[in-house]
């Protein structure tokens, strides 16, 4: 099936490129996927071809390295996108939010926007990404849940071949090959490829584990609302103290039913989910300071982090280096509370 679209890809697609420096190869990366650092293990020559074939808002990509040595892609974050991995031959890790995974034709992955990512490929890889942006997740989830998500969704990133979710994508992928090869109009082939690009999402949204299975999956819309009012009032009071009793008090039921609503639908606590919002929001304000003379303990401040060694233990926990060290990369010097 995979082969069956490489073949389409390479003869349909109309974006083409063969390269021979990894400075193009990082120039063109950056222009599909996000801004990155490439490192490259080994003897400095390099060669690559990847193929873009745009399918309604979806884009399946062949990347094929044929430098002699490994090649290291460090993004800051995934733009707004998640990516499906479908390693056609070579292997490959990849590193997200500090957690491993390895990709090869008997380990696929889907990963999903998140601030860091990094991707490690062995010489003479060969791979299928499908890049799928966020909002048309927003959107078709929405769809299902009957209501705007109540959580950015996060998938699990291993994604079996003996899935059911993996055989239909791969099932998904054998029609894109079929459609681009059929003598079909244009006009015909503009819907179809719509409808597989909603196909692939509500694929992911059903099938493979992600945060808010239960949530699209429940019946219960009472409970789905407490947990929209609590995120939506958390997230106004990011920069502010508030407490569990704050939080049911503004949706009007108890503490245990906040405590058992989150549980259910997003998998963590109230208190966990402000701390991750406080801590992401911390992270940008740190990579991306308004003063060149902010302190690490005012952004702390500001976020309601009132405790300033527990923030840096919180922050060098989640993100694996301390707020300093972050802030000292932005502004180029270095920082103390």
């Amino acid at each position: 099936m995979i082969a069956d679209l490489l073949y389409a890809i390479d003869r349909q697609a109309p974006l083409r490129h063969e390269l021979h420096d990894a400075e193009a190869m990082q120039q063109l990366t950056a222009e599909q996927l996000s801004e990155h650092r490439l490192q490259q293990l080994g003897p400095a020559t390099h060669s690559a071809i990847v193929s873009c074939l745009p399918v309604g808002d979806v884009s399946m990509m062949r990347y094929r390295w044929g430098a002699p040595s490994s090649i290291v892609v460090d993004l800051d974050r995934l733009d707004d996108y998640y990516l499906v991995t479908l390693p056609v031959s070579g292997k490959a890790v990849c590193t997200q939010d500090r957690e491993e995974q390895r990709l090869s034709t008997h380990s696929f992955g889907v990963f999903s926007p998140w601030p860091t990512f990094r991707l490690s490929v062995d010489a003479d890889y060969d791979i299928l990404l499908i890049q799928i942006p966020k909002n048309l997740i927003e959107r078709i989830g929405t769809a299902i849940n009957g209501a705007p998500m109540i959580a950015p969704v996060i998938f699990a990133t291993s994604l079996s071949p003996d899935s059911q979710a993996c055989r239909n994508i791969l099932s998904v992928i054998a029609f894109v090959a079929k459609l681009e090869s059929a003598q079909e109009t244009e006009r015909g082939k503009v819907y179809a490829r719509a409808m597989v690009a909603e196909t692939l999402c509500r694929i992911l949204l059903q099938q493979q584990p992600s945060n808010v299975n239960h949530a699209l999956d429940d019946k219960s819309r009472g409970a789905r609302e407490i947990v929209a009012r609590a995120v939506d009032f958390i997230e106004s009071k990011v920069r502010a103290p508030v407490s569990v009793c704050d939080i049911a008090v503004h949706c009007g039921v108890s503490r245990r039913s906040i405590f058992l609503s989150f549980e259910n639908f997003l998998g963590t606590t109230p208190g966990k989910w402000l701390l991750e919002r406080r801590l992401i929001a911390a992270r940008e304000a740190l990579r991306h300071p308004d003063d060149p003379k902010v302190s690490v303990g005012r952004i702390a401040e500001s976020l309601g982090f009132l405790n300033k060694g527990k923030f840096a233990m919180e922050y060098r926990r989640r993100f694996g280096e301390l707020p300093s060290t972050e802030l000292g990369k932005s502004i180029g010097r270095v920082c103390l509370f």
